[in-house]
C-alpha cells in the first residue's frame, strides 16, 4: 500500500513537471510568435514611414531668397535719371562755358534735394550740350513754337533760345522742346543768360524730382496728397468701359456712334499711354437707369431746372440696378488702332481679369430735365461731370429740344461730333486716374514778370513732357511694387511650411528678378522706355507668382487638421502595440537578469 502510494505520488510529480514544462514551452513559443509579430510591425514601420513621408511630402522649389532679400534694401533701387538738354541758340552764338555751368549748377542743386532719410534715393542728373542748327528763317519765338514738330527721345530735350521782346518769355512745347525768349541785352551778357537758362530748366524739372521721391516716401507717410489718392493702382492692362445710360426709354430712345468717336478722339491718347499700360475699350447702352437720389428743382431767369448738390454725388451711382460689367459693342486697342472685334445685339455681361475704368454718359429722364450739378457756391458746374477716385467718371447730358419725334417716342442718336465733349472729359478724367501731372514751372524760380505759357496736345491729350514724367514715375512704382510683392511672397512661403511651391513659381520669381535688373540697367544707360517695359514685366510676373492658384492647394489642410485626421486612425492601433513592446522588453530584461544570476 505504501509502495503503491509512493509510486502514485512520483507519477503525479512527473506529470506535473511535464505539464509545467509544456506550459513553459507554450509560453515561450507564444512570446516568440508575439515578438515576430512585433518585429514585423516594426519592419513595416521602418519601411513604410519613409515611403509615407516621401509620398506625402510637399514639393517646395527653392526660391532665390538672397536675391529677393537684397532687393528689399532701400538702397537697392537708388535711381539716377539722366536728363540731357540741348541748348540751341537762334541768330546768335552761345559760348561753351554756358553748357558746362548749366549742368554743374543743376546737378549741384538737384543733388542737395535728392536725399530723404531711410528711403530710396531718387534724383535727376543733367547733361547739357550746345547744338548748332542749319540756317533757318525761324528766328522768332512764335515761329519756333509753330514749328515744334520734333519728337526726340525720352530723356532728351531741347531748349531754344531767341533774342527779342522786353522781358523773359518761356513756352513749354507739346513735345520735348522748351522755348525761351530773352531781351537782347541778356543775349550779350551770357553769364546772365546762363542764370536764366538754369532757372528755366530747374523750374521745369524740380516738381518731377519731388514726385519721384514721393513714390518711396509715401510708404512711410500716413497722409498722402489728393492726387495720389485719386490715381488707380498700376495694372498692365485696364478695361475701359464706356456706358450710355438712359433714365427712361419711355421718354427717349438713345444710341451712339461710339466706335467712330473713340477712333477720332480717344485713339491718340491711348496710343501714347500704351507705354505705361494697355487699354481694352468696351461700350454698352443701358435703359431704365434710374437715379437713386431725387434732384431738387431750381428756378432762375431762364426757367426751372433740376440740381444735384455736390454732397449727393457720392450716391449718384445706382449699384443695385446699373450694370457696369456689360457691353454693347467692344473695341480693342492695338498698335494698328482701335479695331471692333465683336458687336452684340443685346446687352450681355462679360468677365475680365483687368481692372475696369468706368465712364458713364447719363441721359436723365424727362421729368428732371435739364439736370445740372450744383457747385457749393450755388452756380452750375460747366462740364456737368465729376470724377470718382480710382473708379472713373460720370457726365450728365441733357437732350436737346429738337430730338426726332416718332409716333411712339423720341429718338436721340449721339453722332461722332456730339460725343466729342464727352470724350474730352473722359480724357481729362483719365489723366487724373492714371497719374498724368501737368508741367508747371514754380513761380519762385523765375522773375515775377516772366511770361510763361504751356502748350496742349489736342490730338493726344498728353504732351511728351507729361508722358516722359509719367513713364519715369510708373517705372519706379512698378519696380517698387514688384519688390514688395516678391518680399511678401518670400515671407509667406517661409512662414507657411505646408505651402506648395512649384517650379513654375520659381521661374516666375526668377523672371521678375531678371526684369528688375533690366530696369536698373535701362535707367543706367538712359533707356527709359526699355526700363518701363521691364518694370511692367517685373510687376506682372511677381503678381502671377504671388496669386498663383497652385500655392493654396494645401492651405486648407494645415498641420493641425492632419493630426486630427491621423489620431483617430492610428492611436487605437498604436497604444496596444506600444504596450506589447514595453511588456516584452520588461520580460526580456527579467530573463536576462535571471540568466546572469543562474550563471553566477
Amino acid at each position: 500500500m505504501t509502495d503503491a502510494t509512493t509510486k502514485k505520488k512520483s507519477t503525479s510529480v512527473v506529470e506535473r513537471q511535464d505539464l509545467s514544462d509544456q506550459v513553459e514551452k507554450e509560453i515561450a513559443d507564444s512570446r516568440t510568435v508575439r515578438r515576430w509579430i512585433v518585429c514585423s510591425f516594426l519592419v513595416a514601420l521602418v519601411i513604410g514611414l519613409p515611403i509615407w513621408y516621401k509620398t506625402t511630402e510637399i514639393y517646395r522649389a527653392p526660391l532665390p531668397h538672397q536675391d529677393i532679400t537684397s532687393w528689399s534694401n532701400p538702397n537697392a533701387l537708388d535711381t539716377v535719371f539722366t536728363i540731357h538738354v540741348e541748348l540751341i541758340a537762334h541768330a546768335f552764338k552761345l559760348e561753351p562755358f554756358v553748357a558746362d555751368e548749366t549742368s554743374d549748377s543743376l546737378n549741384e542743386m538737384f543733388q542737395q534735394t535728392a536725399y530723404i532719410a531711410n528711403t530710396t534715393r531718387v534724383n535727376l542728373q543733367f547733361t547739357t550740350s550746345i547744338s548748332a542748327l542749319p540756317k533757318s528763317n525761324l528766328k522768332t519765338l512764335q515761329d519756333l513754337v509753330n514749328n515744334d514738330d520734333l519728337d526726340g527721345e525720352t530723356g532728351v530735350y531741347s531748349l531754344h533760345i531767341t533774342c527779342g521782346g522786353i522781358r523773359d518769355t518761356v513756352h513749354i512745347g507739346q513735345r520735348r522742346s522748351i522755348f525761351l525768349e530773352v531781351p537782347p541785352p541778356i543775349c550779350k551778357q551770357q553769364d546772365k543768360l546762363t542764370d536764366v537758362v538754369i532757372r528755366v530748366i530747374a523750374g521745369v524739372f524740380s516738381g518731377e524730382q519731388k514726385a519721384l521721391q514721393k513714390v518711396f516716401a509715401a510708404k512711410t507717410m500716413l497722409n498722402e496728397d489728393h492726387d495720389s489718392m485719386r490715381v488707380v493702382k498700376f495694372a498692365d492692362e485696364f478695361q475701359l468701359v464706356l456706358s450710355l445710360f438712359n433714365g427712361n426709354p419711355a421718354d427717349l430712345l438713345v444710341s451712339w456712334d461710339i466706335d467712330q468717336a473713340v477712333n477720332a478722339y480717344l485713339k491718340g491718347f491711348l496710343s501714347r499711354l500704351a507705354k505705361v499700360s494697355t487699354f481694352t475699350v468696351s461700350s454698352q447702352i443701358q435703359h431704365y437707369a434710374g437715379l437713386p437720389i431725387t434732384p431738387k428743382p431750381q428756378t432762375d431767369d431762364k426757367g426751372t431746372w433740376f440740381a444735384i448738390e455736390t454732397e449727393s454725388l457720392k450716391h449718384f451711382i445706382n449699384s443695385a440696378e446699373w450694370n457696369l460689367g456689360g457691353h454693347h459693342g467692344a473695341f480693342v486697342h492695338s498698335s494698328a488702332g482701335l479695331l471692333p472685334y465683336k458687336r452684340f445685339t443685346l446687352i450681355a455681361s462679360f468677365v475680365s481679369s483687368s481692372p475696369p475704368l468706368n465712364f458713364v454718359l447719363y441721359v436723365p429722364e424727362a421729368s428732371v430735365i435739364p439736370l445740372h450739378i450744383l457747385r457749393p457756391n450755388g452756380h452750375k458746374l460747366e462740364t456737368n461731370a465729376f470724377l470718382i477716385p480710382q473708379w472713373g467718371g460720370i457726365t450728365i447730358t441733357n437732350p436737346p429740344n429738337n430730338t426726332t419725334t416718332t409716333t411712339i417716342n423720341k429718338i436721340l442718336k449721339f453722332t461722332r461730333d456730339d460725343l466729342k465733349p464727352f470724350l474730352e472729359i473722359v480724357v481729362a478724367q483719365m489723366r487724373g486716374l492714371v497719374g498724368v501731372s501737368s508741367v508747371v514751372i514754380a513761380d519762385q524760380v523765375l522773375p515775377p514778370d516772366t511770361v510763361i505759357t504751356y502748350a496742349t496736345a489736342p490730338l493726344y491729350g498728353i504732351t511728351l513732357f507729361e508722358l516722359d514724367r509719367l513713364v519715369r514715375k510708373r517705372t519706379l512704382q512698378c519696380a517698387s511694387d514688384a519688390i514688395s510683392t516678391l518680399k511678401s511672397l518670400l515671407t509667406l512661403v517661409t512662414d507657411m511650411g505646408n505651402m506648395v511651391v512649384k517650379d513654375e513659381i520659381k521661374i516666375l520669381v526668377e523672371g521678375s528678378l531678371s526684369a528688375l535688373k533690366e530696369v536698373k540697367e535701362g535707367i543706367k544707360h538712359n533707356h527709359v522706355d526699355a526700363s518701363m517695359s521691364a518694370a511692367r514685366r517685373a510687376t506682372v510676373l511677381a503678381e502671377e507668382a504671388f496669386f498663383n492658384p497652385t500655392m493654396v492647394s494645401l492651405l486648407y489642410f494645415p498641420t493641425e487638421h492632419r493630426y486630427a485626421v491621423y489620431m483617430p486612425l492610428f492611436v487605437p492601433v498604436a497604444v496596444p502595440f506600444l504596450a506589447v513592446i514595453i511588456k516584452d522588453f520588461r520580460v526580456w530584461m527579467e530573463a536576462r537578469r535571471a540568466f546572469k544570476a543562474k550563471k553566477d
